[in-house]
């Protein structure tokens, strides 16, 4: 009798069944990878529109295998979820996510869908079940996968849940994204009026230049440079809000002017003139170490001026004609220095006027004038001031004091 011991291949080989095993869930797993992938794509060119070849594809694709259709109407399902998100809600939204979570958990091979304990042996008399997923490796023990139960709902749990925050995500891009948008700009001697969606009619001056967004809850413009005139359609649940260089204006329904130019003289202070209702003033001056913010409210015939550092000036009230004389081509200046008031003549046209003494510069000019007949505005001059009009070899004219 021989009583030598044999080698112990017990631990050898439980050790290459686990490895097999493992192996054999990997190619699952990157077999339902890669079919997930191909249905991601060919979602994306559903919805770019699938030219005749694409859609043959599309089909042969499809009939060939069972968790091809199934992969593909999973997705079509998600992206129809986003979708209706802003319409659906937040229950009936957790409800799908709900329904998608176990749809993602009884989808996956039958042999993983145990609970079995890991030592029972397989049942060889029970038939393997259908599945539109890749089959387990036939003879696996149910047991052997036991663990991948476990796995498999956290990872269906952890894709769910990021399903739901994307789509929460989408849906909250959607909502806050402006439902009407437009940049508009006119040119040097152009007016142009707008009738927004909103039903607010907006008016722009010479050289000015506005974006404007319509939103669910609000509706914002930013005066870029120029000068404007808005005729707000009362919407309390929409308010409007205007950024004017250092000024934001906050309204319901009202009628105001706003004027802000970017460059040249006067640069970056902002003009509030309220036609009619009332108008909100905030603004931050930046001068101190802490920011300081101002309000004002102005009510119809009234106004005031904001520094390009956003220091509030007093409030003054207004002629109703000095309220966007511009609307019906007409300029106001006010103490204005000659050199200032060429420069807002030139933002209507060409006026062929020089200056070059500084004296002549400072020369305060008030007074309504019209904005296209410079002209005029310079034969004015004649009267007002010891000025003379002297041309010039290269087409310009002059002003100079008399002699």
């Amino acid at each position: 009798m021989n009583h030598s011991k044999q080698p112990d291949r017990t631990g050898s080989a439980s050790l290459e069944e686990q490895e097999r095993v493992q192996r054999e869930l990997n190619l699952v797993l990157a077999q339902e990878s890669q079919v997930d992938l191909a249905a991601a794509d060919w979602h994306k060119r559903h919805v770019a529109g699938l030219s005749a070849q694409e859609a043959q594809d599309f089909a042969q694709w499809r009939a060939q295998s069972p968790a091809h259709a199934a992969a593909y109407d999973d997705m079509v399902h998600s992206y129809q979820l986003q979708r209706d998100l802003s319409q659906e809600d937040t229950p009936r939204l957790q409800s799908s996510d709900a329904h998608a979570w176990a749809r993602f958990v009884h989808a996956w091979p039958p042999e993983l869908d145990t609970d079995h304990d890991a030592a029972q042996a397989p049942s060889h008399a029970s038939k393997p079940r259908a599945s539109h997923r890749s089959a387990t490796p036939q003879g696996a023990s149910r047991g052997r996968y036991g663990w991948g139960l476990r796995q498999r709902h956290v990872l269906a749990a952890g894709v769910c849940s990021a399903l739901f925050a994307l789509v929460a995500w989408l849906a909250w891009q959607a909502w806050n994204a402006p439902s009407y948008q437009a940049s508009y700009a006119t040119v040097q001697d152009q007016r142009q009026e707008i009738a927004l969606k909103d039903g607010s009619q907006l008016v722009l001056d010479s050289n000015t230049h506005v974006n404007v967004a319509l939103y669910r809850n609000r509706r914002e413009l930013q005066l870029l440079d120029g000068q404007i005139l808005l005729d707000v359609a009362p919407n309390t649940q929409r308010p409007w809000q205007v950024q004017a260089g250092s000024a934001t204006l906050r309204v319901l329904g009202t009628r105001f002017s706003v004027r802000h130019r970017a460059q040249g003289e006067g640069a970056g202070e902002v003009n509030v003139q309220v036609e009619a209702g009332i108008v909100e003033v905030h603004a931050q001056s930046a001068g101190n170490a802490t920011p300081t913010t101002t309000r004002r409210i102005l009510h119809a015939k009234q106004g005031l001026q904001v520094s390009p550092a956003g220091v509030m000036g007093a409030v003054t009230a207004l002629p109703a004609g000095d309220i966007a004389p511009w609307r019906s081509g007409l300029i106001r200046f006010s103490n204005t220095p000659l050199a200032q008031a060429l420069v807002e003549l030139e933002r209507y046209g060409p006026t062929k006027l020089a200056i070059t003494d500084p004296k002549v510069a400072a020369l305060p000019i008030d007074g309504m004038y019209e904005a296209n007949r410079p002209d005029r505005f310079a034969k004015l001059l004649t009267n007002l001031h010891p000025v003379q009009l002297v041309p010039r070899e290269d087409g310009q004219i002059e002003i100079q004091l008399r002699r």
